[in-house]
């Protein structure tokens, strides 16, 4: 199973690279496009809200190589 350990983590979330935003006690994931635009009319940017062990997240989250010193 996928799982993600701490916010600020980058993955690749519906083919397009994100930052996990926060994460809750039951382990719902919120997560925003890296370089989104904000919107419009609300000034708001997206986030995707889900759970993680959900068929969903499992199939489109996918992990990214990042660099560490």
């Amino acid at each position: 199973m996928k799982t993600v350990e701490k916010p600020s983590t980058i993955i690749k979330y519906q083919g397009k690279l994100c930052e996990v935003v926060s994460i809750t006690t039951s382990k719902v994931l919120f997560i925003r496009e890296i370089g989104a635009k904000p919107c419009e009319e609300c000034g708001e940017i997206k986030e995707y809200s889900e759970v993680e062990s959900s068929p969903n997240f499992q199939e489109r989250a996918e992990a990214v190589n990042t660099l560490i010193e």
